[in-house]
């Protein structure tokens, strides 16, 4: 059984309601009637309000991939694509070219020999680097009596 509800839970079809990571879909989406009043507003913070008429953007998508679909099919029918090579029984093969690999130096170098690097050597290296504790402010310094308030 604890098998069974594993692959369920994995594959999605059995949703665990307080996780975040085995949640159903929906629980992650904006809610219909909040995305609805507050479309303009999400599509402007996110910078897509030129975006926001779906057929203004996918027909000329549209356009640009069926246009490069017709030239790739005229360069295979013409032979002229060294990738593409086919077989006697009709069907095809792509070749893909090898990659020459490059030089350079290995990045086993930068890093120490033992492979483990303690959280706190990480954490104060990140923070000699960037300073980010000195933004870190403790709660109650904000909620504090002012001296001599009764």
């Amino acid at each position: 059984m604890f098998l069974k509800l594993a692959e369920a839970v994995k594959a999605g079809t059995l949703n665990v309601r307080h996780s975040y990571r085995y949640r159903s879909l929906d629980d992650y989406l904006i809610p219909k009637a909040t995305w609805d009043r507050d479309r303009a507003t999400y599509l402007q913070r996110a910078g897509l309000l030129p975006s926001a008429v779906c057929a203004e953007v996918l027909t000329p998508l549209a356009e640009s991939l069926n246009t490069q679909f017709c030239h790739t099919n005229r360069r295979i029918l013409a032979g002229e694509n060294p990738h593409l090579q086919f077989r006697p029984d009709g069907l095809f093969q792509v070749l893909t070219p090898k990659v020459e690999a490059e030089e350079g130096e290995p990045l086993t170098n930068f890093f120490p020999e033992s492979r483990y690097i303690p959280l706190l050597e990480v954490r104060a290296t990140v923070n000699r680097l960037s300073g980010f504790v000195e933004e870190f402010q403790h709660w109650q310094r904000h909620h504090t009596r002012t001296p001599g308030w009764r």
